[in-house]
């Protein structure tokens, strides 16, 4: 036994490992530690005549952009389009020559343009479309576009320097000599700490060599003396005074969203299980006898609170040992059923109806039928006798209100997990694989909460292997994210969500549990299950010297609550222990090699081979006749300077 043990505890050792290093390689999937510039190919249907851009740095460190465009096209296109980086990384130059990069997640807003427009995400950009899409309406020739959009940078502190890029590295054709653009600064700031650069992503080429700069007051003025080719752009940085900017964007308010709705959810789910779910004390008692104004099928449902078929089925064994009907083994190794009287006047009406349902109405003693006719017949009679179990005793088990919380709690306990997703997904460089893990700690929910509604009706191993492995499939799913995710924003790869992940994982955890013990059962239910756990702990633990004293004393007694260990999922268990008792054969069972004694081959087929065949066939309905882009830009910028393509906006755009 303790070998036993031994092996499945290294099971789920070794189950949670793998969920654990497996969650590990998706996440490693999820987040990519960087960007990379793409190559620029230049766009040969269109030439760009001349670009100009106006940029109002806002109060709040936004930029509201204003782009005119001319381009000309040597074909018929429908226009052009514009994709702006709306999450990445700028990468700070810091005095002691290092790069420090600092994720940002950019909110875009006030969208307008001369032409119809079309706006969608991309692969971390915002990707604005002008013209109609239609084909008839293609144009071709001279040109002009004007766009406008509204740029808020949100970085994990508030980002309190003035970073843009004017021109984007991206776009497909040279920006022309005699391009102009306009910034204009919400008041007056030290004018020397102004810095222009060009070049390719990355490059830091002092602009002032190709730019005529004009000053008037807190607005300069620019115009290219040379032009920019193909992937070359142009960035301004000022590295402002303390306090310059006011109320700049961070997450701040959405770590208190994440920390305010899973806390609550929390809250929420401790009260429900306070006020519904508190179970009342449940005292086993000693029990070695079937419980008395049960049958086999109630028993079933009682202790989990759903029906199923081995529930059904196990009425059989409790009428052939009430001595209703006999069970027979054909030459064919086929069950037959002989009927040996009428159930008694005080059967339940579920007991009736499957009873009816195998012999007919009115048989005779002695009929017999045999498993193969009742193929097909039997299939709504089996989910009617199923349906009047539940009836029965539905509100007897469970309290209403404690089911209805469990629904409500299995909703809060998903919430922080599926808001934390969102959020990611929404303002990080993650991928459809994040969806994994809310899936996984979904599944493990669902998974955990069955494995406690079944708690008695699994032996004591297997609900503690497939406990572990459920909670495990969710827990791990939640750690590694936190884990993984504050690694990545450690590195500087990630927003600082941390403190709202922490908290939405404690609270998906805590509610894992919450949920999966929040069905409370009634009062009358928790004195019927005191006096079944007495029973079920007989059959699991009783040890062989005990049983040998009953069997000695009342050997029927071991068939009297076989149907009730068939329940349990204690069958083995218990074939396991009769078979080292001196037992006479069940006479309600009938074999072609006849025997005396019990026989353990014989029973463990019969309970479970036959038993399986039997519930598939009775409960198989008759079957129905039938007939035959480009990724978000990483920037650059110092203490003392940026560099071509760093900053927020930029990106790139052609035609199409």
């Amino acid at each position: 036994m303790k070998k036993k043990i031994k092996n499945y505890f290294w099971i789920a050792v070794w189950v949670v490992l793998f969920l654990v290093t497996g969650n590990f390689s998706i996440l490693g999937q999820i987040f990519p530690e960087k960007s990379e510039a793409q190559e620029v190919s230049e766009d040969v249907f269109m030439d760009t005549t001349s670009y100009s851009t106006e940029i109002e740095v806002q109060d709040n460190n936004s930029y509201l952009v204003r782009e005119n465009i001319d381009v000309f096209f040597s074909l018929k296109r429908h226009g052009i389009y514009r994709y702006i980086p709306q999450k990445g990384k700028i990468s700070q130059l810091e005095e002691n020559g290092e790069v420090k990069e600092i994720p940002y997640y950019a909110s875009f807003d006030e969208v307008k343009a001369s032409e119809e427009l079309y706006v969608t995400s991309e692969n971390g950009n915002k990707v604005l479309r002008l013209g109609d899409p239609d084909e008839g309406a293609q144009v071709e020739g001279a040109q002009e576009y004007d766009l406008q959009y509204h740029v808020t940078p949100i970085t994990s502190k508030g980002y309190t320097d003035a970073y843009y890029n004017i021109f984007p590295t991206g776009w497909q054709n040279e920006i022309p000599e005699g391009s102009t653009f306009q910034i204009r600064f919400p008041k007056e700031f030290d004018k020397a700490r102004f810095q222009i650069y060009y070049g390719q992503y990355g490059e830091r080429l002092d602009g002032t060599d190709i730019v005529d700069l004009t000053w008037n007051g807190n607005t300069v003025s620019g115009i290219l003396k040379a032009p920019l080719p193909v992937g070359t752009g142009m960035t301004f940085y000022v590295p402002m005074e303390e306090g310059y900017f006011q109320n700049t964007a961070s997450v701040s308010g959405i770590n208190i969203l994440l920390l305010s709705i899973s806390g609550i959810s929390l809250l929420v789910l401790i009260l429900l299980f306070w006020f519904f779910g508190k179970d009342n004390m449940i005292i086993p008692s000693v029990q070695f006898q079937p419980p008395e104004g049960f049958d086999s099928a109630a028993v079933g449902y009682i202790i989990d609170g759903d029906v199923s078929d081995k529930d059904v089925m196990s009425l059989l064994l409790f009428w052939a040992d009430k001595g209703y009907m006999k069970i027979q083994e054909t030459e064919e190794l086929e069950l037959s059923f002989i009927k040996l009287s009428d159930l008694s006047d005080d059967a339940p009406k579920y007991e009736k109806e499957f009873f009816t349902g195998i012999f007919g109405k009115h048989a005779p003693a002695g009929k017999k039928v045999k498993m193969s006719n009742l193929r097909y017949r039997m299939a709504k009679t089996f989910s009617r006798t199923k349906a009047w179990i539940e009836e029965n005793y539905r509100e007897k088990v469970y309290t209403k209100a404690s089911r209805r919380a469990r629904i409500g709690a299995g909703f809060l306990s998903c919430i922080p997990v599926f808001l934390s997703t969102f959020i990611l997904m929404k303002m990080t460089m993650t991928n459809l694989l994040i969806l994994v893990l809310p899936a996984l700690y979904l599944t493990g929910l669902v998974i955990f909460s069955h494995t406690v509604d079944c708690w008695y009706a699994t032996a004591r191993k297997s609900r503690i292997l497939m406990g572990s492995i459920s909670a495990a499939m969710s827990v791990t799913s939640v750690v590694s994210l936190v884990l993984i995710y504050g690694i990545a924003m450690l590195k500087g790869d990630m927003l600082n969500f941390f403190p709202g992940l922490l908290t939405a994982g404690a609270a998906a955890c805590a509610g894992l549990v919450f949920t999966g013990f929040m069905k409370k059962r009634t009062e009358e239910c928790s004195e019927w299950i005191g006096r079944l756990l007495g029973l079920r702990d007989f059959i699991e633990t009783a040890e062989l010297e005990r049983m040998q004293v009953i069997a000695k004393d009342s050997p029927q007694l071991f068939y009297h609550i076989l149907p009730f260990a068939y329940v349990f999922g204690l069958t083995d268990i218990l074939l396991d222990k009769m078979k080292d008792l001196t037992l006479p054969s069940p006479d309600w069972y009938e074999t072609q090699v006849p025997y005396t004694h019990f026989d353990h081959y014989t029973m463990h087929r019969m309970m479970h081979a036959d038993m399986d065949y039997a519930a598939t066939t009775i409960s198989t309905p008759k079957p129905s006749e039938s007939s035959g882009g480009s990724s978000g830009s990483s920037g650059g910028f110092s203490g003392g300077g940026g560099f071509s393509g760093g900053g927020f906006g930029g990106g790139g755009g052609g035609s199409w």
